[in-house]
Protein backbone atom coordinates (compact mmCIF):
# COMPACT_ATOMS: atom_id res chain seq x y z
CA UNK A 1 0.00 0.00 0.00
CA UNK A 2 2.59 2.05 0.90
CA UNK A 3 4.40 1.56 -2.50
CA UNK A 4 1.67 2.59 -4.12
CA UNK A 5 0.79 5.45 -2.49
CA UNK A 6 4.54 6.49 -2.95
CA UNK A 7 4.19 5.84 -7.27
CA UNK A 8 1.01 7.94 -7.24
CA UNK A 9 2.31 10.74 -5.17
CA UNK A 10 5.35 10.62 -7.66
CA UNK A 11 2.90 10.44 -10.64
CA UNK A 12 0.38 13.36 -9.73
CA UNK A 13 2.85 15.48 -7.48
CA UNK A 14 3.65 17.64 -10.82
CA UNK A 15 0.70 18.10 -11.96
CA UNK A 16 -0.03 19.84 -8.93
CA UNK A 17 2.73 21.87 -8.95
CA UNK A 18 2.26 22.96 -12.57
CA UNK A 19 -1.24 24.22 -11.43
CA UNK A 20 -0.49 26.30 -8.98
CA UNK A 21 -0.51 30.19 -9.73
CA UNK A 22 3.18 31.77 -9.15
CA UNK A 23 2.88 35.33 -8.17
CA UNK A 24 6.65 35.37 -9.38
CA UNK A 25 8.26 35.02 -12.86
CA UNK A 26 9.55 31.48 -13.75
CA UNK A 27 12.57 30.87 -15.30
CA UNK A 28 14.83 28.40 -17.16
CA UNK A 29 18.02 28.79 -17.44
CA UNK A 30 19.94 27.03 -20.27
CA UNK A 31 23.37 28.04 -20.30
CA UNK A 32 25.40 24.27 -19.65
CA UNK A 33 28.62 24.61 -18.22
CA UNK A 34 29.21 28.08 -19.75
CA UNK A 35 27.81 30.46 -16.48
CA UNK A 36 27.89 30.34 -12.71
CA UNK A 37 24.14 29.57 -12.28
CA UNK A 38 24.78 29.48 -8.21
CA UNK A 39 26.23 33.32 -8.62
CA UNK A 40 22.96 34.28 -11.06
CA UNK A 41 20.39 32.87 -8.66
CA UNK A 42 22.00 34.64 -5.71
CA UNK A 43 21.97 38.33 -7.84
CA UNK A 44 18.73 37.72 -9.47
CA UNK A 45 16.36 36.40 -6.62
CA UNK A 46 13.22 38.56 -8.23
CA UNK A 47 12.55 35.40 -10.08
CA UNK A 48 12.20 31.32 -9.50
CA UNK A 49 14.63 29.31 -11.22
CA UNK A 50 12.97 26.37 -12.09
CA UNK A 51 14.59 22.95 -13.81
CA UNK A 52 11.79 21.84 -16.26
CA UNK A 53 11.55 23.93 -18.91
CA UNK A 54 8.19 22.91 -19.80
CA UNK A 55 6.74 24.18 -16.54
CA UNK A 56 8.67 27.98 -17.31
CA UNK A 57 7.39 31.30 -18.00
CA UNK A 58 10.76 32.33 -20.06
CA UNK A 59 13.28 29.87 -21.53
CA UNK A 60 16.71 31.63 -21.33
CA UNK A 61 18.57 29.95 -24.12
CA UNK A 62 22.29 31.15 -23.79
CA UNK A 63 24.57 30.20 -26.62
CA UNK A 64 28.82 31.24 -26.75
CA UNK A 65 30.90 31.95 -29.65
CA UNK A 66 34.53 32.66 -29.96
CA UNK A 67 35.60 36.46 -30.80
CA UNK A 68 38.79 37.66 -32.60
CA UNK A 69 40.39 38.95 -29.36
CA UNK A 70 39.87 35.38 -27.62
CA UNK A 71 37.03 36.54 -25.54
CA UNK A 72 33.50 35.58 -26.48
CA UNK A 73 30.28 36.83 -27.37
CA UNK A 74 27.34 35.46 -25.13
CA UNK A 75 24.10 35.47 -26.85
CA UNK A 76 20.93 35.79 -24.41
CA UNK A 77 17.37 34.60 -26.06
CA UNK A 78 14.66 35.22 -24.21
CA UNK A 79 12.18 32.48 -25.14
CA UNK A 80 8.67 33.40 -23.62
CA UNK A 81 6.32 30.61 -22.42
CA UNK A 82 3.01 30.27 -20.97
CA UNK A 83 1.79 33.73 -19.76
CA UNK A 84 4.51 34.94 -21.81
CA UNK A 85 3.95 32.91 -25.04
CA UNK A 86 4.97 34.38 -28.14
CA UNK A 87 7.09 37.27 -26.56
CA UNK A 88 10.54 37.02 -27.38
CA UNK A 89 13.95 38.91 -27.33
CA UNK A 90 17.64 38.84 -27.79
CA UNK A 91 20.83 40.37 -26.20
CA UNK A 92 24.33 40.10 -26.27
CA UNK A 93 27.45 40.53 -24.22
CA UNK A 94 31.19 40.32 -24.95
CA UNK A 95 33.15 38.78 -22.43
CA UNK A 96 37.14 39.63 -22.84
CA UNK A 97 39.84 37.12 -23.29
CA UNK A 98 41.98 39.17 -19.90
CA UNK A 99 38.67 39.43 -18.14
CA UNK A 100 38.76 37.36 -14.64
CA UNK A 101 35.82 35.20 -14.40
CA UNK A 102 34.29 37.26 -12.05
CA UNK A 103 34.45 40.18 -14.44
CA UNK A 104 32.66 37.64 -17.06
CA UNK A 105 29.85 36.19 -14.85
CA UNK A 106 28.79 39.81 -13.89
CA UNK A 107 28.99 41.01 -16.82
CA UNK A 108 26.86 38.12 -17.84
CA UNK A 109 24.06 38.23 -14.99
CA UNK A 110 24.10 42.15 -15.82
CA UNK A 111 22.94 40.92 -19.25
CA UNK A 112 20.46 38.74 -18.24
CA UNK A 113 18.95 41.20 -15.48
CA UNK A 114 18.33 43.88 -18.71
CA UNK A 115 16.83 41.21 -20.68
CA UNK A 116 14.38 40.35 -17.96
CA UNK A 117 13.49 43.77 -17.38
CA UNK A 118 10.64 44.18 -19.69
CA UNK A 119 9.26 40.77 -18.43
CA UNK A 120 9.35 41.94 -15.00
CA UNK A 121 7.32 45.24 -16.21
CA UNK A 122 4.85 42.91 -18.02
CA UNK A 123 3.85 40.63 -14.88
CA UNK A 124 3.68 44.06 -12.66
CA UNK A 125 7.02 42.64 -10.92
CA UNK A 126 8.89 46.63 -10.34
CA UNK A 127 8.35 47.18 -7.15
CA UNK A 128 11.62 45.15 -5.84
CA UNK A 129 13.35 46.37 -8.35
CA UNK A 130 15.86 49.19 -9.13
CA UNK A 131 17.48 50.51 -11.74
CA UNK A 132 20.73 52.46 -12.02
CA UNK A 133 22.41 54.68 -14.78
CA UNK A 134 26.22 55.63 -14.71
CA UNK A 135 27.86 58.43 -16.06
CA UNK A 136 30.24 56.95 -19.29
CA UNK A 137 33.85 57.84 -18.32
CA UNK A 138 35.15 59.88 -21.51
CA UNK A 139 37.30 57.09 -23.14
CA UNK A 140 34.87 54.17 -22.62
CA UNK A 141 32.56 56.89 -24.04
CA UNK A 142 34.51 57.63 -27.33
CA UNK A 143 33.03 55.71 -30.55
CA UNK A 144 35.98 57.14 -32.15
CA UNK A 145 39.20 55.72 -30.10
CA UNK A 146 41.92 53.76 -32.52
CA UNK A 147 42.82 50.40 -31.77
CA UNK A 148 46.46 50.56 -31.88
CA UNK A 149 46.82 47.03 -32.58
CA UNK A 150 44.46 47.37 -35.52
CA UNK A 151 42.51 44.13 -34.44
CA UNK A 152 45.53 41.46 -34.49
CA UNK A 153 45.67 39.45 -30.93
CA UNK A 154 48.86 37.70 -30.21
CA UNK A 155 48.96 34.79 -27.34
CA UNK A 156 51.64 32.25 -26.56
CA UNK A 157 51.29 29.73 -23.89
CA UNK A 158 53.86 26.37 -22.55
CA UNK A 159 53.61 23.61 -20.18
CA UNK A 160 55.01 20.98 -18.89
CA UNK A 161 53.64 17.35 -16.96
CA UNK A 162 56.49 15.11 -15.13
CA UNK A 163 55.29 12.29 -13.24
CA UNK A 164 57.61 8.48 -12.01
CA UNK A 165 57.37 5.90 -9.90
CA UNK A 166 60.27 3.33 -8.97
CA UNK A 167 60.15 1.70 -12.33
CA UNK A 168 58.89 4.12 -14.90
CA UNK A 169 58.79 7.86 -15.40
CA UNK A 170 57.51 10.29 -18.19
CA UNK A 171 57.72 13.90 -19.24
CA UNK A 172 55.57 16.05 -21.44
CA UNK A 173 56.16 19.28 -23.13
CA UNK A 174 54.02 21.59 -25.32
CA UNK A 175 54.20 25.10 -26.38
CA UNK A 176 52.07 27.47 -28.55
CA UNK A 177 52.19 30.75 -30.24
CA UNK A 178 49.16 32.24 -32.22
CA UNK A 179 48.90 36.04 -34.30
CA UNK A 180 45.28 36.50 -34.80
CA UNK A 181 43.12 39.26 -36.61
CA UNK A 182 39.21 39.37 -37.15
CA UNK A 183 36.87 41.82 -38.59
CA UNK A 184 33.50 41.36 -40.05
CA UNK A 185 35.00 41.44 -43.57
CA UNK A 186 38.40 39.44 -43.07
CA UNK A 187 39.69 36.54 -40.61
CA UNK A 188 42.93 35.84 -40.42
CA UNK A 189 44.89 32.89 -38.18
CA UNK A 190 48.45 31.93 -38.06
CA UNK A 191 49.83 29.31 -35.10
CA UNK A 192 52.35 27.11 -34.34
CA UNK A 193 52.39 24.31 -31.94
CA UNK A 194 55.04 21.66 -30.93
CA UNK A 195 54.72 18.75 -28.71
CA UNK A 196 57.45 16.57 -27.08
CA UNK A 197 56.69 13.18 -24.82
CA UNK A 198 59.40 10.72 -23.07
CA UNK A 199 58.87 7.48 -21.60
CA UNK A 200 60.88 5.22 -19.75
CA UNK A 201 60.01 1.46 -18.59
CA UNK A 202 61.44 -1.27 -16.76
CA UNK A 203 60.10 -4.59 -17.20
CA UNK A 204 61.99 -7.87 -16.47
CA UNK A 205 64.80 -6.68 -16.68
CA UNK A 206 64.31 -4.86 -19.79
CA UNK A 207 64.50 -0.78 -20.25
CA UNK A 208 62.07 0.41 -22.92
CA UNK A 209 61.95 3.64 -24.30
CA UNK A 210 58.95 5.49 -25.99
CA UNK A 211 59.16 9.08 -27.71
CA UNK A 212 57.09 11.39 -29.63
CA UNK A 213 57.39 14.68 -30.99
CA UNK A 214 55.47 16.96 -33.26
CA UNK A 215 55.40 20.25 -34.51
CA UNK A 216 52.95 22.27 -36.91
CA UNK A 217 52.61 25.28 -38.45
CA UNK A 218 49.45 26.48 -39.56
CA UNK A 219 47.41 29.64 -41.14
CA UNK A 220 44.37 30.96 -42.57
CA UNK A 221 42.82 33.46 -44.46
CA UNK A 222 38.88 33.65 -44.85
CA UNK A 223 37.38 36.53 -46.74
CA UNK A 224 33.56 36.94 -46.35
CA UNK A 225 31.26 36.79 -49.68
CA UNK A 226 27.92 38.66 -48.41
CA UNK A 227 25.80 36.82 -45.51
CA UNK A 228 25.87 33.36 -47.21
CA UNK A 229 29.61 32.67 -48.44
CA UNK A 230 33.34 32.78 -47.71
CA UNK A 231 36.46 32.25 -49.45
CA UNK A 232 40.04 31.10 -48.04
CA UNK A 233 43.42 29.54 -48.10
CA UNK A 234 44.59 27.07 -45.60
CA UNK A 235 48.12 25.94 -44.80
CA UNK A 236 50.19 23.77 -42.92
CA UNK A 237 53.42 22.47 -42.34
CA UNK A 238 54.25 19.57 -40.15
CA UNK A 239 56.84 17.08 -38.75
CA UNK A 240 55.60 14.47 -36.51
CA UNK A 241 57.48 10.88 -35.80
CA UNK A 242 53.95 9.42 -35.04
CA UNK A 243 53.43 9.50 -38.84
CA UNK A 244 56.63 9.24 -40.22
CA UNK A 245 57.06 12.55 -41.39
CA UNK A 246 60.25 14.44 -41.76
CA UNK A 247 58.45 17.27 -43.27
CA UNK A 248 54.76 17.89 -45.09
CA UNK A 249 53.92 21.39 -46.44
CA UNK A 250 50.06 21.41 -47.15
CA UNK A 251 48.09 24.66 -48.87
CA UNK A 252 45.01 24.83 -50.71
CA UNK A 253 41.76 27.31 -51.59
CA UNK A 254 38.53 26.36 -50.16
CA UNK A 255 34.89 28.07 -50.17
CA UNK A 256 32.13 27.52 -48.15
CA UNK A 257 28.09 28.17 -48.42
CA UNK A 258 26.10 28.51 -45.08
CA UNK A 259 22.32 27.81 -45.79
CA UNK A 260 21.59 30.47 -43.27
CA UNK A 261 22.92 33.60 -42.72
CA UNK A 262 26.34 34.08 -40.66
CA UNK A 263 24.80 36.17 -38.08
CA UNK A 264 22.59 33.18 -37.07
CA UNK A 265 25.28 31.02 -36.23
CA UNK A 266 24.24 31.22 -32.37
CA UNK A 267 21.72 28.97 -33.02
CA UNK A 268 21.97 27.25 -36.41
CA UNK A 269 23.85 26.91 -39.21
CA UNK A 270 24.49 24.44 -41.64
CA UNK A 271 28.20 24.80 -43.87
CA UNK A 272 28.94 22.97 -46.97
CA UNK A 273 32.51 23.58 -47.84
CA UNK A 274 34.72 22.16 -51.03
CA UNK A 275 38.48 22.61 -51.08
CA UNK A 276 41.43 21.90 -53.31
CA UNK A 277 44.63 20.82 -51.22
CA UNK A 278 48.51 20.03 -52.63
CA UNK A 279 50.95 18.54 -49.75
CA UNK A 280 54.28 17.71 -50.20
CA UNK A 281 55.92 14.62 -47.91
CA UNK A 282 59.02 14.29 -47.00
CA UNK A 283 59.14 10.17 -45.28
CA UNK A 284 61.38 9.47 -42.01
CA UNK A 285 61.49 5.98 -43.60
CA UNK A 286 60.62 4.12 -46.99
CA UNK A 287 56.92 4.12 -46.83
CA UNK A 288 54.37 1.19 -47.99
CA UNK A 289 54.58 2.31 -51.68
CA UNK A 290 58.42 2.44 -51.64
CA UNK A 291 58.10 6.68 -51.45
CA UNK A 292 61.00 8.76 -49.63
CA UNK A 293 58.62 11.69 -50.62
CA UNK A 294 55.98 12.78 -52.72
CA UNK A 295 53.50 15.56 -53.69
CA UNK A 296 49.85 14.51 -53.08
CA UNK A 297 46.94 16.43 -54.49
CA UNK A 298 43.34 16.17 -53.83
CA UNK A 299 39.97 17.73 -52.86
CA UNK A 300 37.34 17.31 -50.40
CA UNK A 301 33.87 18.50 -49.32
CA UNK A 302 32.72 18.30 -46.01
CA UNK A 303 29.01 19.66 -44.66
CA UNK A 304 28.61 20.58 -41.04
CA UNK A 305 25.47 21.35 -39.10
CA UNK A 306 25.14 23.05 -35.37
CA UNK A 307 22.03 23.71 -34.26
CA UNK A 308 21.10 25.39 -30.76
CA UNK A 309 17.17 25.19 -29.68
CA UNK A 310 15.32 25.23 -26.79
CA UNK A 311 14.76 21.06 -26.86
CA UNK A 312 18.37 20.63 -26.86
CA UNK A 313 21.44 20.95 -29.44
CA UNK A 314 22.52 18.98 -32.28
CA UNK A 315 26.14 18.78 -33.94
CA UNK A 316 26.34 16.95 -37.49
CA UNK A 317 29.39 16.64 -39.77
CA UNK A 318 30.45 14.50 -42.76
CA UNK A 319 34.09 15.21 -44.84
CA UNK A 320 35.10 13.46 -47.69
CA UNK A 321 38.67 13.41 -49.53
CA UNK A 322 40.09 12.27 -52.52
CA UNK A 323 43.54 12.04 -53.91
CA UNK A 324 43.93 11.89 -57.71
CA UNK A 325 47.69 12.87 -58.13
CA UNK A 326 49.36 9.07 -57.75
CA UNK A 327 47.68 7.35 -60.76
CA UNK A 328 49.12 4.00 -59.71
CA UNK A 329 47.23 3.27 -56.75
CA UNK A 330 43.94 2.37 -57.09
CA UNK A 331 40.93 4.39 -56.09
CA UNK A 332 40.43 1.97 -52.73
CA UNK A 333 43.97 3.48 -51.78
CA UNK A 334 42.99 7.43 -52.13
CA UNK A 335 40.21 8.11 -50.17
CA UNK A 336 38.86 8.80 -46.53
CA UNK A 337 35.38 9.30 -45.33
CA UNK A 338 34.65 10.25 -41.86
CA UNK A 339 31.18 11.36 -40.09
CA UNK A 340 30.55 12.80 -36.70
CA UNK A 341 27.30 13.15 -35.14
CA UNK A 342 26.80 14.57 -31.18
CA UNK A 343 23.89 16.00 -29.36
CA UNK A 344 21.71 16.53 -26.23
CA UNK A 345 17.85 16.24 -27.04
CA UNK A 346 15.11 16.46 -24.47
CA UNK A 347 12.49 13.75 -25.76
CA UNK A 348 10.02 14.53 -22.76
CA UNK A 349 9.61 16.39 -19.74
CA UNK A 350 12.25 15.55 -17.41
CA UNK A 351 14.24 12.93 -19.99
CA UNK A 352 17.18 14.00 -22.18
CA UNK A 353 19.20 11.51 -24.47
CA UNK A 354 22.75 12.12 -24.82
CA UNK A 355 25.23 10.32 -27.84
CA UNK A 356 28.00 11.49 -29.05
CA UNK A 357 30.16 9.23 -31.96
CA UNK A 358 32.29 9.11 -34.85
CA UNK A 359 33.08 6.60 -37.49
CA UNK A 360 35.93 7.22 -40.69
CA UNK A 361 36.72 4.80 -43.36
CA UNK A 362 40.54 4.93 -43.91
CA UNK A 363 42.19 3.96 -47.30
CA UNK A 364 44.63 6.96 -47.29
CA UNK A 365 47.47 5.75 -45.45
CA UNK A 366 50.57 7.09 -47.36
CA UNK A 367 52.68 7.59 -44.76
CA UNK A 368 52.74 3.85 -43.07
CA UNK A 369 56.46 2.80 -42.77
CA UNK A 370 57.60 -0.60 -45.47
CA UNK A 371 59.65 -1.72 -42.07
CA UNK A 372 56.25 -1.96 -40.58
CA UNK A 373 56.13 -1.73 -36.58
CA UNK A 374 57.63 -3.67 -33.84
CA UNK A 375 55.95 -5.19 -31.06
CA UNK A 376 57.16 -2.51 -28.93
CA UNK A 377 56.11 0.39 -31.08
CA UNK A 378 52.51 -1.60 -31.12
CA UNK A 379 52.27 -1.90 -27.36
CA UNK A 380 53.84 1.97 -26.24
CA UNK A 381 51.62 3.41 -29.19
CA UNK A 382 54.43 5.25 -30.96
CA UNK A 383 53.78 4.52 -34.33
CA UNK A 384 50.73 4.90 -36.48
CA UNK A 385 49.07 1.51 -37.27
CA UNK A 386 47.41 0.20 -40.88
CA UNK A 387 43.76 0.28 -40.09
CA UNK A 388 41.15 0.41 -42.34
CA UNK A 389 38.61 2.49 -40.11
CA UNK A 390 38.18 4.12 -36.31
CA UNK A 391 35.26 4.85 -34.40
CA UNK A 392 34.27 5.85 -30.84
CA UNK A 393 30.42 5.95 -29.49
CA UNK A 394 29.10 7.35 -26.54
CA UNK A 395 25.25 7.01 -25.26
CA UNK A 396 23.41 7.59 -22.45
CA UNK A 397 20.47 9.59 -21.22
CA UNK A 398 19.48 11.89 -17.95
CA UNK A 399 15.86 11.81 -16.00
CA UNK A 400 15.15 14.29 -13.76
CA UNK A 401 11.78 14.82 -11.13
CA UNK A 402 11.22 16.04 -8.31
CA UNK A 403 10.82 19.66 -7.10
CA UNK A 404 10.84 22.26 -10.21
CA UNK A 405 12.54 25.15 -8.40
CA UNK A 406 16.00 25.51 -7.30
CA UNK A 407 16.37 28.93 -6.48
CA UNK A 408 18.37 28.11 -3.35
CA UNK A 409 22.52 27.81 -3.40
CA UNK A 410 23.85 25.94 -0.29
CA UNK A 411 27.47 25.55 -1.23
CA UNK A 412 28.75 24.06 2.02
CA UNK A 413 30.96 20.41 1.14
CA UNK A 414 30.90 21.60 -2.58
CA UNK A 415 28.34 21.92 -5.09
CA UNK A 416 25.03 24.69 -5.67
CA UNK A 417 21.84 24.04 -4.51
CA UNK A 418 19.33 20.99 -4.77
CA UNK A 419 15.97 20.02 -5.80
CA UNK A 420 15.27 16.62 -7.30
CA UNK A 421 16.55 13.89 -8.27
CA UNK A 422 19.21 12.83 -11.36
CA UNK A 423 19.35 9.66 -12.94
CA UNK A 424 22.02 8.90 -15.48
CA UNK A 425 23.16 5.72 -18.02
CA UNK A 426 25.34 5.22 -20.28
Amino acid sequence: MRRLAAALILCFAPLAVSAQESNTIRLYLDCGFSCDSDFIKTEIPVVDFVNERTLADIHLLVTSQSTGSGGTVETLAFLGQRRFAGVSDTLSVALGATDSPDQQRRALTKAIQLGLAPYLVRAGLTADVGITFNRPRAAEASSNEKDPWNYWVFSFGANGMFNGQESSNSRDLFGNVSANRTTEDLKVRLGFSGSTSVQNFEYSGTNYRNERNHAELSGLVVKSIGSNWSAGVQMEASTSTFTNTDGSIEIGPAIEYNLFPYSESTRREVRIQYGIEMEALDYKEETIFNLERETILGQYLSVAADIKQPWGSINLSTRGTHHWTNFDRSLTDTYNLSVFAGGDVRLVRGLSLNLMGSYSLIRDQFSLPLSGATDEEVLLQSRRLKTGYDYFFTVGFSYRFGSIFNNVVNPRFGGGGGGGMTIMMG
